[in-house]
């Protein structure tokens, strides 16, 4: 479940990346970056979670 979140959270970087391109703004640089980050650290966090399980 946590790695849907995290490509969900990838999806929404990508999508305000693109909104940067069209209107660039700080607001969505900041939101591509941030979401871009927390994406990837959720995703480091499940992997981390995975190898602890097995």
């Amino acid at each position: 479940m946590g790695s849907v979140r995290a490509a969900g959270v990838i999806g929404l970087a990508i999508l305000c990346g693109l909104c940067y391109t069209v209107w660039p703004n700080r607001i969505w640089l900041g939101s591509t970056v941030f979401l871009a980050v927390f994406g990837v650290l959720m995703m480091l966090q499940e992997v981390r979670h995975g190898r602890s399980r097995n």
